[in-house]
C-alpha cells in the first residue's frame, strides 16, 4: 500500500466525489480511478459504492479511512518527531487566521513563537474564515482558526474561543450602557461586512430570529469600517477581538447582550500534525486563554 494512494483515497472519501478529489489534488480523474481500482484489486474487496451524488464509503472502505487516518499521521510524523527529539522543532508552520483576529493575536503569536522556535519558519496569513477552509483543504495551510459554523469531513475542527459581538459607535458618540439588546441596535444605522462572510452569516442568523428589519446603511470590507466609523456614517456590528485592531481601539465599543461567535481551531484530515504545528496550537490556546484571563479579549475561552 503506497501512503500516497492512501492519502488520495481519504481525500476521495471526504469529497464524496472522485472528480471533486482529483480537483483538490490537482490530478486527472483517470489517474485516480485506476488508483482506486488497482487499491480494490489489490485488497480483494470494493471500497466506494458509486450513485449519481458521487461515492460513499462501504464498510471496508470506512474501515481502510480508520486505518489509513492513523498510518498516514504515524508515517507523516515520524520524521518531524525524530528531528524533534532533542526539542527543538524545525521546518514550516503557516497558520491562518480570520482578519476580526489579527489585531489581537497574530504580532503576539508571532513573537512569542519566534522567541520559543527560532528553527521554524512561520508563516502567517489573514483571510475571511471561508478561504483559510479551501486553503487547508488544499494543503495550503497546517492550521487555521474559522469561525463556527462549520461542517467539512476534510477537516478535523475543536472549540477554541466564544466571544461577543458588539456594537461599534462611531466618532464622538458613547455607548453609556453595559450591554445592548440586538433589537435596539438594530434600530440604528448599521455598517455590516459584505456577503460572503461568515460574521456576516452570523449577523444575518441573529437578525431573522429576531424578526426585525435591520437598518443597513452599508455593507463593506472589514478593513475599511474605522474609515466609515470616524466619518460617522453609522454604527458597526463586529467580533469584539476586532477591537484590538489600531484603527478600531479610538471607537466605544458595547457587548450585544445573547449575540456570540465560536471560533475553532482546524487541520486537515488525515494530515501528519509535526512537532512544530503540535507547538503552535498550544501556543494558540495558552495566548487565547491568557488574553482572555487578563481581559484584553472579551469572551470564553473553550479549548483544552
Amino acid at each position: 500500500m503506497d501512503p500516497r494512494r492512501l492519502e488520495h483515497f481519504l481525500r476521495i472519501a471526504a469529497a464524496g466525489s472522485v472528480s471533486r478529489a482529483a480537483e483538490d489534488l490537482a490530478l486527472a480523474q483517470p489517474t485516480l480511478s485506476r488508483e482506486l481500482r488497482e487499491m480494490e484489486r489489490e485488497l480483494g474487496v470494493r471500497l466506494l459504492t458509486r450513485h449519481a451524488r458521487g461515492v460513499s464509503l462501504t464498510p471496508a472502505g470506512e474501515e481502510l479511512r480508520s486505518r489509513a487516518e492513523l498510518i498516514l499521521s504515524l508515517l507523516g510524523g515520524l520524521r518531524d518527531h525524530l528531528r524533534a527529539a532533542s526539542d527543538e522543532p524545525t521546518g514550516r508552520v503557516a497558520l491562518g487566521m480570520p482578519s476580526s483576529l489579527c489585531g489581537c493575536l497574530s504580532a503576539r503569536i508571532a513573537s512569542e513563537f519566534r522567541k520559543r522556535h527560532p528553527k521554524v519558519r512561520l508563516e502567517l496569513r489573514e483571510a475571511p474564515s471561508n478561504q483559510l477552509r479551501q486553503a487547508m483543504i488544499h494543503r495550503e495551510l497546517d492550521l487555521a482558526v474559522l469561525t463556527a459554523p462549520v461542517s467539512d469531513r476534510q477537516l478535523v475542527l475543536r472549540p477554541l474561543l466564544t466571544e461577543p459581538f458588539v456594537l461599534v459607535a462611531p466618532a464622538g458618540r458613547k455607548h453609556g450602557k453595559r450591554q445592548i439588546r440586538l433589537e435596539d441596535a438594530l434600530s440604528l444605522p448599521l455598517i455590516v461586512p459584505i456577503k460572503p462572510n461568515a460574521t456576516r452569516t452570523l449577523i444575518d442568523t441573529a437578525v431573522e430570529r429576531s424578526g426585525k428589519v435591520p437598518d443597513i446603511v452599508l455593507e463593506t470590507d472589514s478593513t475599511q469600517v474605522a474609515q466609515f466609523l470616524a466619518d460617522g456614517l453609522g454604527y458597526a456590528l463586529l467580533p469584539a477581538s476586532s477591537m484590538a485592531s489600531a484603527a478600531l481601539r479610538p471607537f466605544d465599543s458595547v457587548p450585544i447582550r445573547d449575540m456570540t461567535i465560536a471560533r475553532l481551531l482546524a487541520w486537515p484530515v488525515g494530515a501528519a500534525i509535526s512537532p512544530a504545528t503540535q507547538r503552535m496550537v498550544s501556543l494558540l490556546c495558552e495566548l487565547t486563554r491568557s488574553l482572555i484571563e487578563s481581559g484584553q479579549l472579551r469572551g470564553a475561552y473553550t479549548g483544552p
